[in-house]
Protein backbone atom coordinates (compact mmCIF):
# COMPACT_ATOMS: atom_id res chain seq x y z
CA UNK A 1 0.00 0.00 0.00
CA UNK A 2 3.04 2.71 0.64
CA UNK A 3 4.42 1.42 -2.47
CA UNK A 4 0.97 2.86 -4.15
CA UNK A 5 0.55 6.17 -2.33
CA UNK A 6 4.85 6.71 -3.52
CA UNK A 7 3.69 6.06 -6.85
CA UNK A 8 0.26 8.35 -6.99
CA UNK A 9 2.35 11.65 -5.14
CA UNK A 10 5.12 10.70 -8.47
CA UNK A 11 2.12 10.48 -10.96
CA UNK A 12 0.87 13.88 -9.92
CA UNK A 13 4.34 15.46 -10.10
CA UNK A 14 4.39 13.85 -13.82
CA UNK A 15 1.08 15.78 -14.87
CA UNK A 16 3.41 18.97 -13.45
CA UNK A 17 6.06 17.85 -15.24
CA UNK A 18 3.55 17.61 -18.74
CA UNK A 19 3.07 20.70 -18.38
CA UNK A 20 6.20 22.05 -19.07
CA UNK A 21 6.45 20.20 -22.45
CA UNK A 22 7.91 23.26 -24.68
CA UNK A 23 10.95 23.02 -22.53
CA UNK A 24 13.14 25.67 -24.66
CA UNK A 25 16.55 25.84 -22.12
CA UNK A 26 18.97 22.75 -22.82
CA UNK A 27 17.79 19.53 -21.14
CA UNK A 28 19.60 18.64 -17.47
CA UNK A 29 20.30 14.72 -17.64
CA UNK A 30 19.62 13.82 -14.55
CA UNK A 31 20.04 10.48 -15.11
CA UNK A 32 23.44 9.94 -16.69
CA UNK A 33 22.03 9.00 -19.63
CA UNK A 34 22.93 11.91 -21.36
CA UNK A 35 22.64 10.40 -25.44
CA UNK A 36 22.75 9.79 -28.08
CA UNK A 37 20.49 6.60 -27.30
CA UNK A 38 21.10 4.23 -29.87
CA UNK A 39 17.97 2.20 -30.91
CA UNK A 40 17.30 0.07 -34.25
CA UNK A 41 20.64 1.86 -35.56
CA UNK A 42 18.96 5.51 -35.00
CA UNK A 43 19.97 7.55 -32.72
CA UNK A 44 17.78 9.63 -30.18
CA UNK A 45 19.16 12.66 -28.68
CA UNK A 46 17.92 13.80 -25.03
CA UNK A 47 15.40 16.76 -25.59
CA UNK A 48 13.43 16.94 -22.34
CA UNK A 49 13.21 16.31 -18.89
CA UNK A 50 11.70 16.91 -15.61
CA UNK A 51 12.64 16.04 -12.01
CA UNK A 52 9.17 17.75 -10.28
CA UNK A 53 9.97 15.95 -6.95
CA UNK A 54 12.95 14.51 -4.64
CA UNK A 55 12.08 10.86 -5.72
CA UNK A 56 10.87 11.23 -9.44
CA UNK A 57 13.11 11.59 -12.58
CA UNK A 58 12.22 11.80 -16.15
CA UNK A 59 13.66 12.30 -19.58
CA UNK A 60 12.47 11.72 -23.05
CA UNK A 61 14.88 11.86 -26.58
CA UNK A 62 13.45 11.80 -29.86
CA UNK A 63 15.43 11.32 -33.09
CA UNK A 64 16.94 14.07 -35.48
CA UNK A 65 14.08 15.85 -37.52
CA UNK A 66 11.27 14.45 -35.25
CA UNK A 67 9.43 17.39 -32.46
CA UNK A 68 7.52 16.29 -28.80
CA UNK A 69 4.40 18.20 -30.33
CA UNK A 70 4.36 15.52 -33.53
CA UNK A 71 6.89 13.03 -32.85
CA UNK A 72 6.86 9.12 -34.74
CA UNK A 73 9.70 7.48 -32.48
CA UNK A 74 9.88 8.69 -28.39
CA UNK A 75 12.25 7.33 -26.24
CA UNK A 76 11.31 7.51 -22.19
CA UNK A 77 13.30 6.78 -19.54
CA UNK A 78 11.95 7.31 -15.59
CA UNK A 79 13.17 6.65 -12.17
CA UNK A 80 11.00 6.41 -9.05
CA UNK A 81 13.48 5.80 -5.96
CA UNK A 82 11.98 4.08 -3.39
CA UNK A 83 10.82 0.60 -2.05
CA UNK A 84 8.14 0.05 -4.76
CA UNK A 85 6.17 -2.73 -5.43
CA UNK A 86 6.75 -3.40 -9.33
CA UNK A 87 3.41 -4.78 -9.76
CA UNK A 88 1.23 -2.17 -8.38
CA UNK A 89 3.49 0.33 -10.64
CA UNK A 90 2.43 -1.15 -13.29
CA UNK A 91 -1.30 -1.51 -11.29
CA UNK A 92 -1.48 2.14 -11.52
CA UNK A 93 -0.97 2.48 -14.90
CA UNK A 94 -3.14 -0.23 -16.09
CA UNK A 95 -5.88 1.34 -13.99
CA UNK A 96 -4.96 4.91 -15.84
CA UNK A 97 -5.54 2.84 -19.37
CA UNK A 98 -8.36 1.54 -18.09
CA UNK A 99 -10.22 4.83 -17.24
CA UNK A 100 -8.95 5.78 -21.00
CA UNK A 101 -10.92 2.84 -22.12
CA UNK A 102 -14.40 5.06 -22.60
CA UNK A 103 -13.73 8.22 -24.57
CA UNK A 104 -11.01 6.36 -26.44
CA UNK A 105 -11.71 4.06 -29.80
CA UNK A 106 -8.75 2.12 -28.99
CA UNK A 107 -6.76 1.22 -26.07
CA UNK A 108 -5.56 -2.73 -25.63
CA UNK A 109 -2.89 -3.62 -22.94
CA UNK A 110 -0.83 -7.26 -22.73
CA UNK A 111 1.86 -7.34 -19.58
CA UNK A 112 4.69 -9.96 -20.06
CA UNK A 113 6.54 -10.59 -16.90
CA UNK A 114 10.24 -11.54 -16.23
CA UNK A 115 12.30 -12.08 -13.17
CA UNK A 116 12.38 -8.48 -11.59
CA UNK A 117 10.69 -7.00 -14.62
CA UNK A 118 7.66 -6.39 -15.85
CA UNK A 119 6.54 -5.58 -19.71
CA UNK A 120 3.32 -3.22 -20.85
CA UNK A 121 2.53 -3.02 -24.47
CA UNK A 122 -0.55 -1.02 -25.06
CA UNK A 123 -2.45 1.20 -27.99
CA UNK A 124 -3.56 4.67 -27.20
CA UNK A 125 -5.41 6.69 -29.57
CA UNK A 126 -6.90 10.09 -29.98
CA UNK A 127 -10.15 10.87 -32.50
CA UNK A 128 -10.45 13.70 -34.50
CA UNK A 129 -12.92 16.57 -33.09
CA UNK A 130 -16.11 15.39 -35.07
CA UNK A 131 -15.44 12.10 -33.57
CA UNK A 132 -15.13 10.60 -37.26
CA UNK A 133 -11.87 8.98 -37.49
CA UNK A 134 -8.73 8.74 -35.54
CA UNK A 135 -6.25 11.85 -35.45
CA UNK A 136 -3.40 9.78 -33.73
CA UNK A 137 -2.78 6.10 -32.76
CA UNK A 138 0.41 5.07 -30.37
CA UNK A 139 1.40 2.03 -29.29
CA UNK A 140 3.63 1.92 -26.07
CA UNK A 141 5.85 -0.71 -24.79
CA UNK A 142 6.89 0.10 -21.43
CA UNK A 143 9.94 -1.76 -19.67
CA UNK A 144 9.15 -1.56 -15.74
CA UNK A 145 12.95 -3.07 -13.98
CA UNK A 146 13.58 -2.79 -10.09
CA UNK A 147 16.83 -1.25 -9.35
CA UNK A 148 19.44 -0.38 -7.13
CA UNK A 149 21.91 2.72 -7.48
CA UNK A 150 25.32 2.81 -6.27
CA UNK A 151 23.75 4.57 -3.18
CA UNK A 152 22.22 1.25 -2.32
CA UNK A 153 18.88 3.00 -2.93
CA UNK A 154 15.76 0.99 -4.24
CA UNK A 155 13.49 2.27 -7.00
CA UNK A 156 12.23 1.11 -10.49
CA UNK A 157 13.00 2.16 -13.98
CA UNK A 158 10.96 2.94 -16.76
CA UNK A 159 12.21 2.50 -20.22
CA UNK A 160 9.98 3.28 -22.66
CA UNK A 161 9.44 3.38 -26.34
CA UNK A 162 6.29 5.39 -28.27
CA UNK A 163 5.49 4.81 -31.42
CA UNK A 164 2.72 6.99 -33.21
CA UNK A 165 1.28 7.54 -36.13
CA UNK A 166 -0.81 10.17 -37.52
CA UNK A 167 -3.46 10.52 -40.38
CA UNK A 168 -3.13 8.52 -43.03
CA UNK A 169 -0.36 6.28 -41.52
CA UNK A 170 -3.02 5.06 -38.96
CA UNK A 171 -3.96 2.55 -41.85
CA UNK A 172 -0.54 1.22 -42.52
CA UNK A 173 0.29 0.79 -39.00
CA UNK A 174 -3.08 -1.54 -38.26
CA UNK A 175 -2.25 -3.29 -41.47
CA UNK A 176 1.71 -4.09 -39.83
CA UNK A 177 -0.38 -5.23 -36.62
CA UNK A 178 -2.68 -7.95 -38.46
CA UNK A 179 0.79 -9.76 -39.92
Amino acid sequence: MHSKIIFSTLLSGLLIAISGIGQTTKPIDRLGVEGPVNFDEVPFNLVWTSHPTAKYYKQEYLANGDKLENFHKLIMLEVIIGRLNLNDVVETKVAELRKMNIPNPVVNKETFIKNRELMLDFILSQKVADGKSMLIVERNVYRYKMVIDENAKEGVLLLALSDRYYGKEINVFFLQILK
